[in-house]
């Protein structure tokens, strides 16, 4: 995961790691896994970065498309 944070930011790195992770390891629902890796990361974004003002890593790829 910190491999993929430098290249395509914290956010997507998360919710890959989280989706991989319950699915192969914890088994879960697709749609539980689909619900949980894209809500985490929204949130933790939503409440860092726009609530706080604490930019998080965007890695090369963020920095590339200026989001």
């Amino acid at each position: 995961m910190v491999a993929l944070t430098e290249i395509i930011g914290l956010y997507p790195a998360a919710a890959l790691y989280i989706g991989l992770y319950m699915r192969w390891i914890g088994k879960h629902h697709w749609l539980l896994v689909l619900a949980v890796s894209i809500g985490v990361p929204l949130s933790s974004y939503l409440i860092f970065d726009k609530w706080f003002l604490i930019p998080m890593p965007k890695g090369w790829w963020g920095e590339h498309l200026s989001l």
